[in-house]
């Protein structure tokens, strides 16, 4: 076993009114994320609606995975406009759909988490990664029915689990299984969407399900007292990605410089101001300080690029390639897809890879 294993989990079109080379933008309906993504999207068009700010480049942000609010909060304080931009975030309902919508041309960048980034690396190498924006050990976990007798890892043998299959939550099941002796025959899993794993494990399809942050919270808030909350800190290494098309950051060198600029501007806003920047997420997704706060609590919101990264995409690769969800045998090589000189320039000691 990987001596890692544990510790870390996972035609453009020129708009030459602007000089932003972006992918053209397909119809697509818009996705509503359960509770805490799904305000993000209304917070951001009140501010856009009190009029168009001119001169400003528009860039769209795909947002998908665990919970990034440097994003957020880089528009609502208004370090977009500050560099140039209006940022605009479209809350995906997790980081695949982040990523398709990268590929498809729908947002000049997207956020998103390890999975959908091996997966797409097998096959392609037409993206780069700029940064990560948040980080944690702890964001992944798994949520059961109290009343079937589950309270420890060993009470999940010969019990149903919900994952979204080849993310994040099916990684952490197959870490956990492993971790406390456990092999993947001894439960059977059922892939589902995430937002309809709550719904599922509520009506008592399912025993169990994994899932990250609001998912999670959605789980205990329809379950109450019956939910038991399993969790595993360390782990498993969550990490979320600031991505772009290599097309759109060849085209636009200084349009990703000043996007990183304002999220390092928010990183600083929410160090300098934890509460007023947690009131602020509180606010916008219309959540609670109680509900939120754990999740911020476990979460590092900062734009770096570490070696726990390189790490991470490699564990992530090699348990796509032993569980054969790929026809890969080899790990691809992800310095190679790592852009380093936009934030190097700009906060050099963010960058230790």
């Amino acid at each position: 076993m990987h001596r890692h294993r544990f510790r870390h989990c996972g035609g453009y079109e020129v708009r030459q009114e602007t000089g932003l080379k972006t992918f053209k933008k397909l119809p697509m309906p818009l996705v509503l994320c359960a509770l805490l993504f799904s305000a993000l999207i209304s917070g951001c068009k009140d501010r856009q609606s009190s009029g168009p700010q001119k001169n400003l480049t528009p860039v769209t942000l795909c947002q998908g995975g665990v919970l990034t609010i440097l994003p957020l909060i880089a528009h609502q304080q208004g370090f977009d406009a500050q560099e140039g931009l209006a940022i605009t975030l479209k809350n995906m309902k997790d980081g695949k759909l982040a990523m398709d919508s990268l590929v498809a041309g729908e947002c000049s960048f997207s956020s998103t988490g390890e999975p959908p980034i091996v997966s797409r690396s097998f096959e392609h190498d037409d993206f780069v990664i700029l940064a990560s924006l948040v980080s944690s050990e702890n964001a992944t976990k798994i949520i059961a029915r109290g009343d079937r007798g589950i309270r420890t890892a060993a009470d999940l043998k010969g019990r149903i689990v919900g994952v979204r299959k080849n993310t994040i939550s099916h990684f952490f099941v197959d870490m956990y299984l492993r971790k406390n002796l456990l092999a993947a025959h001894d439960v059977t899993l059922r892939f589902f969407e995430p937002k309809d794993m709550p719904d599922a494990l509520a009506r008592g399809e399912i025993d169990a399900y994994s899932g990250s942050d609001a998912y999670i919270l959605f789980g205990e808030q329809m379950l109450g007292r019956n939910a038991v909350i399993l969790s595993e800190p360390g782990l498993c290494y969550n990490a979320n990605y600031l991505l772009a098309m290599k097309t759109t950051v060849d085209g636009n060198p200084d349009i990703v410089r000043r996007l990183i600029d304002a999220l390092l501007r928010a990183e600083q806003f929410y160090i300098e101001n934890p509460a007023k920047a947690t009131e602020l997420v509180v606010k916008a997704t219309n959540g609670t300080r109680a509900e939120l706060e754990p999740i911020l609590k476990d979460s590092r919101f900062s734009v770096r690029l570490s070696q726990s990264a390189l790490i991470t995409l490699e564990d992530h690769a090699r348990w796509m390639i032993e569980s054969r969800q790929t026809s890969r045998t080899s790990i691809p090589n992800y310095l190679t897809f790592i852009r380093r000189e936009f934030l190097q320039s700009l906060k050099p000691d963010a960058v230790t890879l």
